[in-house]
């Protein structure tokens, strides 16, 4: 076997989820929320897994019951966890947030944010 990519990050059970930089693999490679995530075993969205339902379907959720699921049409679920739990994608570290910034350009807020911006 030959590596590609950074090794799946790998966490006791009970521990708290480590946060840090995905690799840029992760975009093209995981399943979104609702995807089948049979063949990349792995998900986007921050704190999900991919969990088994059938040799047919698993998909990325953030928990999963073998109960019969209402959203599934009451279909049960196999459970089994075929990956590790999501950081998400935060490129440039955890969490990944917008920055929204409100401002007066005719007051000194203007100039003020032109010249942070080019720090």
């Amino acid at each position: 076997c030959k590596a590609v990519g950074m090794r799946t990050p790998v966490r006791k059970e009970g521990s708290e989820l480590e946060h840090g930089v995905v690799a840029p693999w992760v975009k093209d490679k995981c399943s979104g929320i609702g995807e089948n995530c049979l063949d990349s075993r792995c998900c986007h969205a921050v704190g999900h897994r991919c969990y088994k339902q059938s040799e047919y379907w698993a998909q990325c959720k953030p928990s999963c019951s073998t109960e019969p699921d209402p959203e599934d049409g009451n279909r049960t679920w196999d459970c089994e966890a075929l990956g590790p739990e999501s950081w998400g994608l935060a490129f440039k570290g955890y969490p990944s947030l917008y920055c929204i910034s409100l401002f007066m350009p005719s007051s000194y807020e203007g100039p003020l944010l032109k010249e942070h911006l080019k720090a």
